[in-house]
């Protein structure tokens, strides 16, 4: 029985470390390729596919509809004497979302038949993105790897203790050392979501800083929709969310660019009556002021600056990584001690 035992955690270990490496590797690509691509030469390419799609999915436990919204752009460019054809749009970029102005944010940015530039690695030209450079969801895939990394090594470097344990006092099966290894995988989570969560705050609320003094101009609000989702407590009892969302067109020397972005760092639900405040003070067709980052004008926020909502993410993340470094210092000694 202890032989099945020890083979099925170093199965379970190996396949937490495997996942997390694997995350990690593509991860530090797409990072590495995003930086190299700054200096990528550039071509002429056509789009010529515009695909969106919704796929919905159903939580057994609360009964929540999750609905995704997903679009793939397909774009068409010669480099070094052949064709080749390319959808990503940049390195990092995510395949799908709860919100539906993001998959519209694609289609109208990239519209069949449209011209548009393409940037391609010259040794490996079919290798190309529509948006060089390093954004900040290249980084999401190797905290991901990161994620499942730290607790694997932490529950690796503790196995040998973990297995002469079980082969050890048969009064003591290793019901401590697991709670041991339990309390440890439980600290790295906090901390690692903790750093990511707060990490990701204190950026939203700088660029919301910023935009305060980022030039203006007319936007046009061209998409607005919302959406609701339905939950249930342990309670069974019925709770709705509601999610507004928009797309909107502006112009920066005489380019057209489309942008979601209502306010950096805002909550994506709330209930019906904010909701209908939001779409009351953006309907569709109405023109508004809008600030841009003169950086790169595709950065857009028709609402600069903070406010409470700003506060949320590094809230929670600040809170997740105090818990874990507690943890660190006085749950997993104590837990060890027992």
């Amino acid at each position: 029985m202890r032989i099945l035992l020890n083979a099925a955690t170093m199965l379970a270990v190996g396949a937490v470390l495997w996942l997390g490496a694997y995350l990690e590797w593509q991860g530090v690509r797409n990072v590495v390729r995003a930086s190299r691509s700054q200096g990528w030469p550039s071509t002429s390419g056509k789009v010529i596919g515009a695909e969106t799609s919704r796929d919905t999915s159903t939580d057994r436990d609360t009964r929540q509809v999750h609905v995704t919204y997903s679009a793939k752009t397909v774009v068409q460019y010669r480099a070094a004497g052949r064709d080749y054809a390319t959808n990503q749009i940049f390195f990092g970029q995510t395949l799908g979302s709860s919100d539906p102005s993001e998959a519209e944010l694609q289609r109208l940015r990239y519209p069949p038949g449209a011209g548009v530039p393409v940037y391609y690695d010259p040794r490996q030209p079919w290798l190309a993105v529509l948006r060089p450079g390093l954004h900040a969801e290249a980084f999401s895939l190797p905290a991901a790897g990161l994620a499942f990394l730290l607790p694997g090594l932490v529950v690796t470097v503790m196995l040998p203790r973990i297995f002469g344990t079980w082969s050890g006092k048969p009064d003591r099966p290793g019901r401590d050392m697991g709670m041991v290894v339990a309390a440890s995988v439980m600290a790295f989570i906090f901390t690692a979501l903790g750093l990511l969560a707060l990490g990701a705050g204190l950026r939203r609320m700088w660029n919301g800083h910023a935009a305060e003094r980022w030039p203006t101009t007319l936007a046009e609000v061209v998409f607005s929709k919302v959406e609701s989702s339905d939950t249930r407590d342990s309670d069974d009892t019925p709770s709705t969310t509601f999610s507004p969302s928009f797309v909107y067109r502006y112009e920066v020397h005489g380019v057209a660019h489309f942008n979601n972005l209502r306010r950096f760092g805002h909550i994506a639900g709330q209930g019906q009556d904010w909701a209908a405040s939001l779409t009351a003070r953006y309907p569709l067709g109405t023109r508004i002021p809008v600030a841009y980052s003169p950086a790169d004008p595709d950065i857009a926020v028709l609402e600069p600056g903070n406010d409470s909502e700003a506060l949320w993410l590094p809230g929670v993340g600040l809170f997740a990584l105090l818990f874990g470094i507690a943890a660190f210092v006085w749950i997993v000694p104590g837990v060890a001690r027992d």
